[in-house]
């Protein structure tokens, strides 16, 4: 035994003493790569002697190649904010722009098929070491649904062109606003679109009405006050999923905003806070409203606009979606003649004679589902404020009786109807305090 531990103990030393003369006999990779780059720059510095500044590209080009073959780089991360002062919005004009190509190359369809409804087209890229100063390095960009999509903007007049240019042909201006639950808004340099991150609970709810609110728009023209929906996509950069809804604007592209409400018909939690009040243009709500007493009558067109209005809450009130608002905005008239307007956009209501503004309105925030979250914020608030409080959470049926009356009774309103109003209402008694 004593033998055989001895005879083991000997063979591995020889072993590794073996081992070791093969190492330094064999000339390492980086001793191959140098003597082979040291050659080759031997042969660059007597073929270009008279070139000094040759021999400097060439040597120091020769010296680094070494380093960066035996370094095993991993893929590069952004280091701060790079394209616009936000990868994210560069990602998103970089699909855009490629997605719209694409789609120009698929033939038109007369008829939008079920399984358009379930396409998408996806790209996956990356980079190393390569266009880095523009774009992050590794980033996915998925559109949902783009023939259906491609319909959508037909009907609301959003040529391929016009889509392309907005989003690309100038800066985009990143979370001008803060939406409702703190989605960022992005808005296009011309106004023209704005793009809204959404949740996965606003996702679940959007793909649940996707397919009758392309049909409702198909029925009606394009002739809704609902949102505009024109894109869908998926943005994934640095590991993180942002899901974006691209929509047209409400308020007009061509003339100043001046006034801008955020109405809902109730009057609990109702109006704009002191922060809010501090913008240059604040979003005024329901009380904000009432305290200023106006009202607007739009003339001729109020039975366009009231029969648009009231299908679309019909539409809303199906799909039991509450908690929507009519957006308006006011933009008074510096000349005394009536400027020309687009009326294909579809948010332009008409003009008040009498203030001589002109208005635009449209429906927001129409992804909020009466589920049982609502019911029990709206227990919450009847405990808190009264069953006769007039609370924004209620159910889709009430909330559209609520909120068509509070338009007719106080937002669009004829001259002479408001006009008697002001008269029934009783005077204000000396003694009477405001709470």
């Amino acid at each position: 035994i004593i033998t055989y531990l001895f005879v083991t103990v000997y063979l591995i030393r020889f072993c590794s003493i073996l081992i070791a003369c093969l190492q330094l006999t064999k000339p390492s990779r980086f001793k191959r790569k140098t003597a082979y780059f040291s050659g080759a720059l031997c042969r660059a510095n007597t073929t270009s002697q008279g070139d000094s500044t040759q021999r400097l590209v060439l040597s120091s080009t020769i010296m680094e190649a070494p380093k960066s073959k035996l370094k095993h780089f991993s893929v590069l991360k952004q280091k701060g904010k790079v394209f616009q002062d936000d990868p994210f919005v560069g990602v998103v004009q970089w699909g855009i722009e490629r997605m719209m190509f694409e789609l120009s190359r698929v033939p038109e369809q007369p008829l939008i098929l079920q399984q358009d409804f379930e396409a998408h087209s996806k790209f996956t890229i990356h980079n190393h070491n390569y266009n880095t100063h523009l774009l992050p390095s590794k980033f996915k960009i998925k559109e949902y649904c783009p023939i259906v999509f491609r319909s959508l903007r037909e009907h609301f007049k959003l040529s391929p062109d016009e889509y392309v240019r907005s989003w690309c042909d100038g800066h985009v201006m990143g979370n001008v606003s803060s939406g409702k639950g703190g989605a960022d808004i992005y808005y296009t340099h011309d106004f023209k679109l704005f793009a809204k991150t959404l949740t996965k609970e606003d996702m679940v709810a959007f793909h649940k009405s996707f397919r009758d609110y392309f049909y409702y728009v198909v029925e009606r023209g394009g002739d809704t006050m609902l949102p505009h929906y024109v894109g869908l996509y998926r943005v994934t950069v640095q590991e993180k999923e942002t899901y974006v809804l691209v929509m047209n604007n409400v308020m007009s592209q061509t003339l100043v905003t001046d006034e801008l409400f955020d109405l809902k018909g109730s009057t609990v939690d109702r109006t704009a806070s002191a922060k809010e009040r501090e913008k240059e243009l604040p979003t005024l709500k329901d009380n904000d409203f009432l305290e200023l007493g106006i009202s607007y009558d739009i003339g001729v067109d109020a039975p366009q606009f009231f029969d648009t209005l009231r299908s679309d809450v019909a539409f809303l009130e199906a799909h039991k979606v509450m908690d929507y608002s009519l957006l308006l905005a006011v933009h008074k008239l510096r000349d005394e003649e009536l400027p020309e307007v687009d009326r294909a956009t579809g948010s332009f209501i008409g003009f008040d004679r009498t203030r001589h503004c002109a208005l635009f309105a449209g429906l927001i925030d129409v992804l909020t589902p009466y589920n049982a979250k609502k019911k029990a914020a709206h227990a919450a608030k009847v405990s808190k404020h009264g069953a006769r409080a007039e609370i924004s959470t209620v159910n889709p049926e009430q909330y559209a009786r609520r909120f068509l009356d509070f338009i007719a009774t106080s937002v669009c309103v004829p001259a002479q109807q408001s006009q008697q109003q002001q008269q029934q209402q009783p005077p204000a008694s000396p003694d009477a305090v405001v709470v």
